[in-house]
């Protein structure tokens, strides 16, 4: 299972168990809102996209535009 990873007081991050891809949540008391996922690549270097909407879930995996 993934653990959260608080980056400050509002956002955490939760790592896919691959290592590959994460994802950034912002804390509500509602309910958390994914803001942003990111590929993590072997080089060191990361691609970070907007979390897109329902179309991108089934197409992109989650992902909107490129940031």
């Amino acid at each position: 299972m993934a653990e959260k990873h608080w980056v400050d007081n509002d956002h955490y991050r939760v790592v896919s168990e691959d290592g590959k891809t994460s994802y950034l949540y912002e804390a509500h008391l509602l309910g958390d809102i994914c803001t942003e996922v990111a590929e993590h690549h072997k080089d060191g270097s990361t691609d970070a996209y907007e979390r897109g909407g329902i179309i991108d879930d089934l197409f992109w995996g989650g992902k909107g535009k490129h940031k």
